[in-house]
C-alpha cells in the first residue's frame, strides 16, 4: 500500500456545502405523515422530477409524534413522484489547505527539501482489495481518570469514547483522506436545516440507530429525546463540562417535538455551531444507564452508544477492549472484530510493542512521535507505513499571567516572546521537523498570517535576547530580579516535557529564573483548566480547527480570557464577536488576522514551532487514514487486516 501525496499537507478543507435532502417519504399506503416546517431556511430549492417512489425513505406512521408545537404543524398529504430538495449552503468556517505541494510557501518547501520528507508527505490510499472481516487491532491508548465525558474531557477519553459513541454530526474522514480536513458530514442526524436568521438548528434523526444491546438499553432506537437529556446533563455541569458549555453557551432551548426531531434554539447566531455539532464529547448518553450506575464513571455504562463497537472489557492499569457491534447502523462497517487499547508508561515501552508486532497504532493521540523516534522506528521497522503532514492544529505555548505582575507590563511579555530561538527549537527538540515561523496563526491554512506581514508586530517574534534585556530594563527589572512559577506536564510526552524546560533556558538567557513544576496530567488539567497557575504555564492550546478554538475559547472574557490568562481587551473582543458572527470566509479571515496581530503586538502567548506530524502503522492495517480529531472509531471502522 502506497502513500497518497497530501492535498494541501492535509489541512482543514473549509468548502462545507452540503446537498442535503430534507424529507420523509413514502409507504405502501398513499397517505403518511409528513412533517411541516413554519420556520423559512435559506435555501435554493431546486425540484426533481419523477424520482421513483423506492428512492423516497420509507418512515413508518409511528416516527412522528402528533405533539402540537409552536413552529411545526403535522398534516397527511399524497405521495407524489417529486421531491423538493434543499440545497442547504453552510457557512464557511473551516480553514481551507493549500492544493498541493507545488502551492508551499517558499520558506516550507526549503525545509522540506532538507529533510528529504517531500515524498513521506502523504497518507496511505483507499485499498484496491476486498475488505475482510475479523481480526483484532492493538492501539497505543492512554488511561482516562474517568469515562463520564461530562466530567473528565480529556482526549484521552475522547480517544477512547470514539469506537463505541457517536454524534449527530462528524468530520469526513477515511482512507486517503486529509487528517486535517474537518468537513461536516452527517452521522446519527441523517440530514439537518438552518433557520435563515442562523437561529435555530434541526436535525432529523435517521430511523435505523440502535443502542448496544445492553441491559437496560436492550438495543433500543436512538431518540431525540436522548440528546435532549445529555444536554440537560451538559448544562448542569457547567464546572467540569466546561468545552461542551462552551460550545452550547448560546443555546436556549433543545426540544424533540418528535421521536426523530431535535431542534436547538440559539440566542444569536453561531457560524461554527455545526462545527462545534460534530465534535467528541457530544455524543448522546442513554438515562437509563445513569439510573443503573448512578453516574458514567465507569465503561460498561458510558459506552453504552451507538458506535461500531461495543464495549467488552476494561483492565484498569492496563487496557480496554471494544468489540464489533452487530447491530450497527452503517453496514457492512466495522471490518475489524475487536480494538484493544493498550495503556503504556514510556515511549520505550510502546515503541518496543511496535517493533515486535503488539502495536498496530501508534501516535494518533494528538502528540504523534518525534522525529527522533520515527527516524529510529522507520530503520527497524523499515516494512511499517509512516504518514506525516504538517500539523497546524496541536498549537503549543507560553501562556502568561497578564493581570499580575510581572506580566501585567507588555514590556516583560515582548521581552519573553523575543527570548524564544524557534530555528535552535527546531533544531533540537524537534530534531529537525518543525516550522520555525512565530506567527500565533500556523503554517498551512488559509488564516494563515506570514511573520513579514505582521508589520510592528514581527520584531516581538523575533529572536533577539539582547533586545528582551532592554525591555525588561525598561520595566525596571535587572538580571536576576524576576523569579516566577512556572508549570507544564509530562503527561503529554517527552518531548512536551522537553519543550518546556527548554522554554525555561531561554528565559534565564535573558535574566528571567523560572521555578518550574512538571506534574502528571490529572493533576495539571483542573489546574490549566481553571487557570489556577501564579505567573507561566507551557501546553496546548487544546484541540483547535477553526478561529473559534483560536481566539473565541481562550481569548474572550466570557469564556478563558480572564480567568486563565488574566487578558479582557476590548479590541481584542470586539473582533472576536464579528468573527464568531460571520458566516463568509473574507470577513473571518479578515477579522482572524488582525487578532493574530494583537496576540503578537501585546505578546499575550509565546507560540512555538508546529510540528512535522508523525505517526507509525502496522502494514497488515488496510484502508485506514487516522484523522487529527480524537474520532479514530470513525476511521478505523472502515479499515481492515491483511495479515
Amino acid at each position: 500500500m502506497g502513500l497518497v501525496r497530501s492535498s494541501g499537507l492535509f489541512l482543514a478543507l473549509s468548502v462545507l456545502s452540503l446537498s442535503l435532502l430534507f424529507h420523509l417519504g413514502c409507504s405502501s399506503d398513499p397517505q403518511i405523515i409528513e412533517v411541516v416546517k413554519e420556520v423559512p431556511v435559506d435555501v435554493v430549492k431546486e425540484v426533481v422530477k419523477e424520482v421513483p417512489v423506492e428512492v423516497i425513505k420509507e418512515v413508518a406512521v409511528d416516527v412522528i409524534k402528533e405533539v402540537p408545537v409552536e413552529v411545526e404543524v403535522v398534516k397527511e398529504v399524497q405521495v407524489v413522484k417529486e421531491i423538493v430538495k434543499e440545497v442547504l449552503v453552510q457557512p464557511d468556517v473551516a480553514p481551507e489547505t493549500s492544493a498541493g505541494m507545488d502551492k508551499l510557501h517558499p520558506d516550507v518547501q526549503a525545509i522540506v527539501d532538507d529533510l528529504g520528507i517531500a515524498d513521506r508527505l502523504g497518507v496511505p490510499g483507499p485499498s484496491e482489495n476486498q475488505p475482510s472481516f475479523g481480526g483484532n487491532i492493538f492501539t497505543r491508548g492512554l488511561e482516562p481518570k474517568s469515562f463520564d465525558q461530562h466530567q473528565y474531557s480529556s482526549y484521552r477519553l475522547r480517544m477512547t469514547n470514539s469506537y463505541s459513541q457517536q454524534r449527530l454530526l462528524r468530520y469526513e474522514a477515511g482512507a486517503g483522506k486529509s487528517p486535517t480536513t474537518f468537513n461536516v458530514v452527517p452521522s446519527l442526524a441523517e440530514s439537518y436545516s438552518v433557520s435563515d436568521d442562523g437561529l435555530k438548528y434541526s436535525f432529523l434523526l435517521r430511523d435505523n440507530v440502535h443502542y448496544h444491546d445492553v441491559a437496560p438499553v436492550n438495543g433500543r432506537a436512538l431518540t431525540a429525546d436522548d440528546f435532549v437529556y445529555t444536554i440537560d446533563r451538559i448544562k448542569a455541569k457547567p464546572d467540569t463540562a466546561v468545552q461542551q458549555n462552551g460550545w452550547l453557551s448560546k443555546a436556549t432551548s433543545w426540544e424533540a417535538p418528535a421521536d426523530n426531531l431535535l431542534t436547538i434554539e440559539l440566542s444569536e447566531p453561531v457560524a461554527a455551531f455545526l462545527q462545534f455539532m460534530g465534535r467528541t464529547l457530544m455524543e448522546p448518553l442513554a438515562n437509563e444507564m445513569e439510573a443503573k450506575c448512578e453516574d458514567f464513571a465507569q465503561p460498561e455504562c458510558s459506552h453504552v452508544g451507538t458506535g461500531p463497537w461495543q464495549f467488552h472489557e476494561y483492565k484498569p492499569g492496563t487496557s480496554t477492549e471494544h468489540r464489533r457491534n452487530s447491530n450497527y447502523w452503517e453496514r457492512p462497517y466495522p471490518y475489524i472484530e475487536s480494538v484493544t487499547q493498550i495503556f503504556f508508561g514510556d515511549e520505550r515501552s510502546e515503541d518496543a510493542a511496535f517493533r515486535t508486532g503488539k502495536l498496530d497504532l501508534l501516535g494518533i493521540e494528538t502528540c504523534g512521535i518525534s522525529g527522533e523516534r520515527f527516524r529510529a522506528l522507520s530503520e527497524s521497522n523499515p516494512e511499517s507505513l509512516y504518514p506525516s503532514f504538517i500539523d497546524t492544529f496541536n498549537r503549543r505555548s507560553v501562556w502568561m499571567k497578564s493581570d499580575r505582575p510581572p506580566f501585567d507590563d507588555v514590556n516583560v511579555r515582548r521581552a519573553v516572546s523575543m527570548s524564544v530561538d524557534r530555528v535552535g527549537w527546531v533544531k533540537s527538540v524537534l530534531g529537525d521537523y518543525g516550522i520555525p515561523f512565530g506567527s500565533y496563526l500556523y503554517y498551512g491554512n488559509d488564516y494563515w498570517l506570514p511573520d513579514s506581514e505582521l508589520g510592528e508586530a514581527q520584531k516581538y517574534i523575533t529572536y533577539d535576547p539582547e533586545g528582551a534585556k532592554e525591555l525588561l530594563a525598561q520595566a525596571g527589572y535587572s538580571p536576576g530580579d524576576l523569579t516566577v512559577e512556572y508549570i507544564s506536564t509530562t503527561g503529554y510526552g517527552e518531548r512536551i516535557a522537553a519543550e518546556a524546560e527548554l522554554m525555561a533556558g531561554f528565559l534565564k538567557a535573558i535574566g528571567i529564573e523560572t521555578e518550574i513544576s512538571m506534574v502528571d496530567y490529572d493533576s495539571f488539567i483542573p489546574v490549566w483548566r481553571d487557570g489556577n497557575y501564579e505567573n507561566l504555564a507551557y501546553t496546548f492550546l487544546g484541540f483547535g480547527s477553526i478561529p473559534e478554538d483560536w481566539f473565541w475559547r481562550p481569548w474572550h472574557p466570557e469564556q478563558l480570557g480572564i480567568s486563565s490568562y488574566g487578558v479582557d481587551d476590548p479590541k481584542l473582543t470586539a473582533l472576536i464577536d464579528e468573527m464568531t458572527a460571520a458566516t463568509d470566509k473574507e470577513t473571518r479571515i479578515r477579522t482572524t488576522q488582525e487578532m493574530a496581530k494583537i496576540i503578537a503586538e501585546q505578546a499575550y502567548s509565546v507560540p512555538a514551532p508546529s510540528w512535522i506530524y508523525f505517526y507509525a502503522q502496522s502494514p497488515r492495517l488496510t484502508n485506514y487514514t487516522y484523522h487529527d480529531s480524537f474520532d479514530n472509531g470513525y476511521a478505523l471502522s472502515m479499515g481492515w487486516i491483511e495479515d
